[in-house]
C-alpha cells in the first residue's frame, strides 16, 4: 500500500512523461480522475505483449513432461485465493 504522498509523486512522474492525465472533479474538488494518454496506452500494450512473450518463453523452457506438473501446482496455488 502507498501513502498519499508517494502516490502523488508517482502520478506526477507519469504525468510529466506524458503517460497519464489528471482531471479534477467538478463536483468534489478533492477528487481527481487519472487516465492513460494515448502514449500510455501504447506503452501498456507493449509491456503486456512483452510480458506474454516472456511467460511463453518460460513455459517453453520446460520439458513436455514438466508442463502438466507445473500446471497442477499453479492450479493448487491459485485455488488458495478463490473465495
Amino acid at each position: 500500500m502507498l501513502a498519499i504522498g508517494a502516490m502523488t509523486n508517482r502520478l506526477t512522474r507519469l504525468e510529466s512523461k506524458g503517460l497519464i492525465e489528471r482531471v479534477n472533479s467538478k463536483q468534489d474538488r478533492r477528487s481527481v480522475s487519472v487516465a492513460l494518454t494515448q502514449q500510455g496506452v501504447v506503452l501498456i500494450d507493449e509491456a503486456i505483449e512483452e510480458h506474454a512473450r516472456l511467460q511463453q518463453a518460460i513455459v517453453e523452457s520446460l520439458s513436455e513432461s514438466a508442463r502438466p506438473e507445473l500446471n497442477g501446482l499453479l492450479k493448487t496455488w491459485l485455488a488458495q485465493y478463490e473465495y
